[in-house]
């Protein structure tokens, strides 16, 4: 079965100082379905995401200098999470942040997080 993106969605929360950034985001029932989403910010960390209030796990973060301004970007995952009605995705920091983005999308079809999709044939 080949991997299809079932949902996705973006919220920006620039110039808006604060320790969250809140999606809403419904998602369709699917098979193995999971939830990624990418915290991108300042010098301080981003502390937690949750989907629906459940704790979504870190995937692991690049940080970088651009011109002595730190830039991170962490990814957050969690498999099988509630479908159907419109749920809040939060992105929690431990001290006020003045730029946050959170991007996601939702993807079924993958097997099970962290095993790789072979495709056996040789046309799609």
């Amino acid at each position: 079965m080949p991997v299809a993106i079932v949902d996705n969605g973006i919220k920006q929360a620039t110039g808006a100082s604060g320790t969250t950034c809140t999606k809403n985001q419904a998602l369709t029932a699917g098979a193995n379905l999971l939830v990624i989403w990418t915290v991108n910010h300042g010098a301080n960390a981003c502390t937690g995401v949750t989907f629906n209030g459940v704790s979504m796990t870190s995937l692991g973060e690049a940080t970088c200098s651009y011109f002595g301004n730190i830039k991170r970007t962490k990814m957050w995952y969690l498999e099988n999470p509630d479908t159907g009605s419109a749920y809040d995705i939060v992105a929690t920091w431990g001290t006020s942040v003045f730029d946050k983005i959170l991007v996601g999308a939702s993807f079924s079809g993958y097997g099970s997080f962290g095993t790789a999709y072979t495709h056996n044939s040789a046309i799609d």
